[in-house]
C-alpha cells in the first residue's frame, strides 16, 4: 500500500511540474478536476429522486452512449442523468457545447 501512494505522489507531482511547464496534456488533466459538486446536485434532486448514472471513458464510448441516454430521456424526461466521465477529451467539448439532451437537473462529472 505505501509502494502504490508513493508512486502516485510522484506521478502526482510530475504531472503538475509538467502542467506548470506548458504540457498540454497535463493542463487539461488539472482543469478537469475542478467539476461542479455532486452532493449539492444530489441535495437539489426531489427526496425520492434517484440518478441514471452512465460512464464513458472516452470519446467513441460517449458517442455510444448518446442513443442510450436519449431512450431513457423519452422513457422518462423526468429521472435525471448523471454521465461520468474520464478523459478531457469529451469532458472538455461537452462543456463548450453541452449537449441537446442535457436537463436543467442532469450533471456532467469527470472521474
Amino acid at each position: 500500500m505505501w509502494g502504490y501512494r508513493a508512486v502516485s505522489g510522484v506521478a502526482f507531482a510530475l504531472l503538475r511540474w509538467a502542467s506548470a511547464f506548458g504540457a498540454k496534456s497535463a493542463r487539461n488533466y488539472f482543469s478537469m478536476r475542478r467539476p461542479p459538486s455532486l452532493s449539492r446536485a444530489s441535495a437539489a434532486l426531489p427526496p425520492a429522486a434517484r440518478w441514471r448514472w452512465l460512464h464513458c471513458a472516452s470519446v467513441g464510448e460517449y458517442e455510444q452512449a448518446v442513443p442510450v441516454i436519449q431512450a431513457l430521456k423519452a422513457a422518462d424526461p423526468h429521472v435525471p442523468i448523471l454521465l461520468t466521465v474520464f478523459s478531457p477529451s469529451v469532458w472538455h467539448p461537452l462543456q463548450a457545447h453541452p449537449p441537446g439532451w442535457l436537463g436543467s437537473r442532469d450533471l456532467i462529472l469527470p472521474l
